[in-house]
């Protein structure tokens, strides 16, 4: 077998993506090495055999057989730099092997890979867990599945410190003509949260943030007033309850204004999955003018699996180029969030999906095909001429702020 070399200690990274590359060929040959020994140890390749097997057959500590598995599985090893055992233990696991008759020359090469991927820790950062911080902190390099093994370490953690979480946050969108030519263009937004759950009572999170005017005068709102889609509950002022689309016990509410948003806070007396639920709002926006501006934001401030938006846009205001959809980490409730916005966490081009209901169904998302139907009824649109841009992307960070926009237009 055809071992590739321990990088030399010069090659040790100056910059992000240097760090990320000299880590990544560090914990690469780490784990095969890890294997190897695993492996002849029980005389079988370990990615047939359990953790329970592995240690039966070896002797070997369960914890670190659990770690290197771990780190064998994964796609790209530096994925689960967590699991990279530490000295001690692989210095035991070294002892272990010695004492069963494995060659010399493969025990020191594991030793060798500990050796100098401790080395990369203490050149990088004073303990472990710093560096491993360190390393999470460039996933720009990691590419975009490690962005999203983390977002969602990241997902477990804040909804258990927060005691909320969200299954999914969902935007329609839809962007049509007013009903008559002299009119200006018209937005109907409608807006699900799906499988919502309270893990502590009597504790408010945002359900709902809408762009609006305030009393300040030094705010220009971006929007006229927002009205509901139709006669009936509502969930504040122009926000339509949609009950037909709500599913479990519904939240108790109350209403904030921040820096020219309406903010909708929601609570739940009953916490866990016996209080999960599910509920949608809609309202109508007449745009500034007889075109739309394509360039909308969604606030996301509670932990949630995915977030996503289904833009409709009507025929007759269709861009020429694809849109832009950009996560960003931060962003507060302002008339202008580019202002205040920071590191983009998610970029990606969205093209053109389709034209018609054939593209309304929304894997996930209930009564989807139905949610459409409602937007295009509201607006007094032909659903064949809608044409939809949808983003998705599973456990965005918070505070995060998503802009849905068209570049050419800037």
């Amino acid at each position: 077998m055809i071992h590739p070399s321990v990088p030399p200690s010069r090659d040790i990274a100056q910059d992000a993506s240097q760090l990320v590359e000299s880590v990544s060929q560090s914990v690469n040959v780490f784990t095969m090495t890890l294997a190897e020994v695993l492996g002849d140890l029980s005389d079988s390749s370990i990615a047939d055999q359990t953790v329970d097997g592995l240690h039966t057959a070896t002797g070997v500590n369960k914890s670190l057989v659990w770690k290197i598995k771990r780190l064998q599985q994964a796609r790209q090893p530096i994925e689960e730099i967590e699991a990279v055992p530490g000295r001690r233990a692989v210095s035991g696991l070294a002892k272990i092997a010695s004492s069963r008759g494995i060659e010399a020359e493969k025990v020191n090469r594991l030793l060798e890979a500990s050796d100098r991927f401790e080395q990369l820790v203490t050149q990088t950062a004073s303990d472990r867990e710093l560096f491993v911080t360190t390393v999470r902190g460039c996933a720009d390099q990691l590419g975009p599945e490690s962005q999203e093994v983390m977002r969602k370490k990241a997902f477990t953690a804040m909804s258990q410190l927060l005691g909320v979480s969200l299954g999914r946050m969902h935007l329609s969108m839809f962007m049509g003509p007013g009903a008559n030519p002299e009119d200006n263009a018209v937005a109907v937004t409608l807006l699900m949260n799906v499988g919502r759950t309270h893990y502590r009572p009597d504790v408010y999170w945002p359900i709902v943030s809408i762009s609006s005017h305030d009393n300040n005068p030094e705010h220009q709102p971006v929007v006229p007033p927002r009205r509901p889609i139709r006669p009936g509950p509502q969930l504040a002022e122009g926000i339509s309850l949609l009950d037909e689309f709500a599913q479990g016990v519904q939240p108790k509410t109350r209403v904030t204004e921040r820096h020219g948003n309406l903010v909708v806070e929601a609570t739940s007396d009953v916490v866990g999955k016996a209080g999960r639920f599910t509920a949608a709002y809609g309202s109508i926006l007449s745009t500034t003018g007889p075109k739309p501006d394509i360039d909308l934001y969604r606030f996301c401030r509670v932990p949630c699996e995915e977030i996503s938006v289904d833009l409709w846009v009507h025929r007759q205001f269709v861009p020429q180029a694809p849109l832009t959809g950009r996560m960003y980490y931060g962003g507060e409730y302002e008339y202008d969030p580019k202002s205040n916005i920071g590191v983009v966490i998610d970029e990606q081009t969205i093209a053109a999906t389709g034209y018609g209901p054939t593209y309304a169904r929304n894997p996930g998302l209930p009564n989807s095909k139905e949610f459409f139907d409602l937007g295009c009824t509201t607006g007094g649109w032909d659903p064949a001429e809608m044409c939809l841009y949808r983003y998705r992307l599973a456990c965005p960070t918070i505070p995060g702020t998503l802009r849905l926009y068209d570049p050419s237009a800037e």
